[in-house]
């Protein structure tokens, strides 16, 4: 096995991201304990990693996350390792149905300037398929004539979404309320007046809105990371994007994630197998 790079470095590298402290400490543990395993064996990298997680007395769950902390670690040095099935992260359920969606995207509120931020924000989540954190931090110089650059503090890269004419018009409504720098801007919560700050609000506001009003509404809450999965979703079944467009836009590095991402509702496989089946002539 090759030898690695010190976990400190990792960790500042951790840090330079902006991860948060908690996750920098469950990655931290988790590479401590597989680097005592380690030692000085010596054999192949990815039998290594498996006779480490076999080798852990804890739930499957905990044993996803430690094959994730050493997955990420891994890509850090640029390796790309396979998820192993057995510690593949579990299948959650599939998101909503696109008209769901877009009837609960409707019905967000829009009374205040805080709400129609909101709204807006989480409008072209569904849209573009980002993380709350990506949309949150959006300038307006990111956003050109055909395409939006969004940063990915996760991987550290960039990657751009479609500008179509729907996302121009969610925007061009937002502009004029907003600030001349930063698509969704912070607010001051003062006693007497409010006034808009020149840097980026905080995504956990558009989370708990979209969390509060769907409990308003008296709905089971869709969780506002499903956006995305409804992005990859959707755009796979309505669109007809294939697996590699999805990867692009979602801005994954593997195409294993991505898989888990894509959930075919039933009725579409029924209609392009009936569609399929009406251009046979067998009878």
């Amino acid at each position: 096995m090759p030898a690695l790079r010190p976990l400190a470095d990792y960790v500042a590298s951790l840090r330079l991201r902006y991860i948060a402290d908690g996750t920098i400490s469950t990655y931290s543990k988790h590479l401590r304990r597989y680097f005592d395993f380690i030692g000085d064996r010596d054999g192949p990298r990815d039998e290594l990693i498996r006779e480490f997680l076999e080798g852990l007395t804890c739930r499957g769950t905990t044993k996803r996350a430690y094959w994730q902390s050493i997955s990420a670690f891994h890509s850090w040095h640029g390796d790309r390792l396979e998820i192993h099935p057995r510690f593949q992260p579990a299948r959650k359920t599939p998101p909503p149905e696109q008209a769901e969606i877009a009837r609960r995207l409707r019905l967000l509120p829009s009374d205040t300037w805080v709400r129609r931020r909101d709204r807006t924000c989480l409008i072209l989540l569904y849209l573009t398929g980002a993380r709350l954190g990506e949309i949150s931090g959006l300038k307006w110089e990111h956003v050109g004539a055909a395409s939006i650059s969004i940063y990915m503090p996760k991987v550290s890269q960039w990657r751009d979404a479609p500008l179509t004419p729907l996302t121009r018009a969610v925007l061009d409504a937002w502009r004029p309320e907003s600030h001349p720098v930063w698509v969704f801007p912070s607010l001051t919560n003062g006693y007497r007046t409010k006034r808009v700050l020149p840097k980026p609000m905080c995504y956990v506001h558009a989370a708990r809105f979209w969390r509060s009003h769907q409990k308003d509404l008296g709905e089971k809450p869709i969780p506002v990371h499903k956006l995305r999965h409804a992005f990859s979703s959707h755009s796979h079944a309505n669109a007809a994007l294939s697996e590699s467009e999805i990867q692009r836009q979602l801005g994954h590095s593997t195409d294993v994630m991505t898989k888990w991402y894509i959930s075919t509702d039933s009725t579409v496989i029924d209609k392009k197998i009936s569609g399929w089946h009406d251009q046979l002539d067998l009878i």
